[in-house]
């Protein structure tokens, strides 16, 4: 295996092992994480690493399992707080990965994933399946962040849903944002009930990868009922609910924008306006006189969903 120039103290393999069934894609992304790994540890941490990939890299199944377990006790928990170089080289290996929350303990357990033969996607989820079946909620987290970088995209399909289910917070975090993982692979039905878990969780849409290139007009029934739930329990609805709408509108979804536009609150207002206007790729529309100052802060790049629904931090 090659590793890091003979001038680092310690070293960690960037490549994967020659017995791993991988993609040059697979193998940019190990070479990548190893990288930013050896700028960030101490050598022991590098040390125990490189004889925990040789292990692994053998078929030492057992071996994975309790590496991954404890990664942060060698390597810490500390942010990667990577430049923007390094931020550079992520999206170059694997566009739409937006690795600029992760910490040194995510980028090795996936670093020590990759590290295991494989192949076929049934041995990869032979080591996969049982992690995730035991995982505490930061190895949940690692392994959900880490799907857009596994081989085999459509054997992840199932575990990518079942993760959509979960309550915890931090876990759904993990698969809605930056993650281009469910944009590329999830079905309709599925990307639908993402989006609404999303918005159930008041968790807002600006972080979703590909967000408005994934609607359809099913969804767009789906949230009208999502709102009126909402409204009838006395709960507020999401200002960005409407934001999926864009392009797919039917006679009910314009009904309500027009009376928010008409009669809502200013924050709702901006929301009906850029739905409609959206939706009718900026042509203009009948409205109210209010309709042409929001024109104006629309023309001006003052008034965008990510302005009016700022991501959702934690």
């Amino acid at each position: 295996m090659n590793s890091i120039a003979d001038s680092t103290p310690a070293v960690i393999p960037t490549q994967l092992p020659k017995t791993s069934s991988k993609t040059e894609r697979t193998e940019q992304i190990a070479h990548v994480l190893a990288t930013w790994l050896q700028t960030r540890l101490e050598p022991s941490a590098l040390e125990w690493l490189a004889r925990q990939s040789e292990k692994i890299s053998q078929g030492d199944r057992k071996g994975l399992f309790l590496s991954f377990g404890l990664v942060p006790r060698k390597t810490g928990k500390s942010d990667l707080n990577l430049s923007s170089e390094e931020l550079q080289a992520a999206h170059k290996v694997r566009p739409g990965w937006h690795p600029e929350a992760w910490s040194v303990d995510q980028a090795a357990r996936t670093w020590l994933i990759l590290q295991w033969r494989h192949r076929t996607a049934g041995e990869l989820l032979s080591v996969l399946d049982p992690l995730f079946n035991a995982g505490e909620v930061r190895e949940l987290v690692a392994l959900y962040s880490a799907l857009p970088l596994f081989p085999y995209p459509e054997a992840h399909q199932q575990r990518c849903e079942e993760g959509i289910r979960s309550n915890i917070r931090s876990v759904l975090l993990a698969i809605v944002y930056d993650n281009p993982y469910p944009a590329e692979n999830l079905c309709n039905n599925s990307w639908n009930q993402l989006i609404l878990k999303t918005l159930f969780n008041d968790i807002s849409l600006s972080g979703i990868w590909a967000v408005d290139q994934r609607n359809n007009p099913e969804l767009v029934d789906m949230l009208l009922d999502f709102a009126e739930e909402r409204q009838a329990a006395g709960r507020q609805v999401p200002l960005d609910l409407w934001r999926p709408m864009v392009r797919f509108l039917n006679s009910r979804a314009t009904h309500k924008l027009q009376q928010l536009l008409e009669s809502g609150n200013p924050t709702e207002q901006r929301a009906a306006f850029l739905t409609l206007v959206e939706s009718n790729s900026g042509a203009n529309f009948d409205g109210p006189a209010s309709a042409s100052q929001l024109r104006d802060e629309w023309e001006t790049g003052q008034l965008t969903w990510e302005l009016l629904v700022p991501r959702t931090v934690s």
